[in-house]
């Protein structure tokens, strides 16, 4: 599960069931991608063990300051967790799949931490960390898929207002100073 796609299949396999009108092969499509989930769940055990790290330890390891969260080694390591949360969200509604305990606990932790992540704004990055402040901003472009299930669903400004003052600070600067593929995430979100 951890390196694969099978929770993202299951998670829109479960979407098109719920959207679309009764489909026998959708039926049967979702069937087998909740067992296969599952049993890869099962192998899996524990919450450890399905993220490949432990909850508590990771969080408090995360960047609590913009001085370390201009770092690569940071971005990455908050990046690969936001990925991660929006499998974990996509497995945690499907109510036929047995998610370790723990899971929405560490969901609403990690979204906890994310409302205060120290998000370095342009100005915070010197000109050899314009690819930081790139990165970054994909970070902050991707936090939306954890609520919205990769935009399945609408987000408001009052779900999460830290992350869309980071968008309209930092519109302008992308305007300048990046490629049309992250403006093209600001302008989405």
């Amino acid at each position: 599960l951890r390196d694969g796609i099978l929770a993202t299949l299951v998670s829109y396999a479960l979407y098109i069931k719920q959207q679309a009108p009764h489909n026998a092969t959708v039926d049967l499509a979702l069937e087998r991608l909740e067992n296969a989930t599952n049993l890869a769940l099962v192998a899996c055990g524990t919450l450890q063990e399905l993220l490949g790290f432990e909850p508590s330890s990771r969080l408090g390891k995360l960047p609590i300051s913009a001085v370390d969260a201009v770092k690569m080694t940071s971005i990455d390591r908050v990046y690969g967790m936001v990925l991660q949360e929006v499998d974990l969200i996509g497995l945690l509604a499907n109510p036929r799949l047995q998610v370790p305990n723990g899971t929405s606990d560490y969901v609403a932790d990690f979204w906890n931490y994310l409302s205060r992540y120290p998000f370095p704004g342009f100005s915070d990055y010197n000109a050899s960390q314009l690819y930081n402040f790139d990165q970054n901003s994909y970070v902050v472009t991707h936090i939306p898929y954890i609520v919205t299930g990769e935009q399945r669903h609408e987000i408001y400004v009052s779900d999460a207002p830290w992350l869309f003052s980071y968008l309209r600070e930092n519109f302008y600067a992308a305007m300048e100073h990046t490629e049309h593929d992250l403006l093209a995430e600001f302008v989405d979100n």
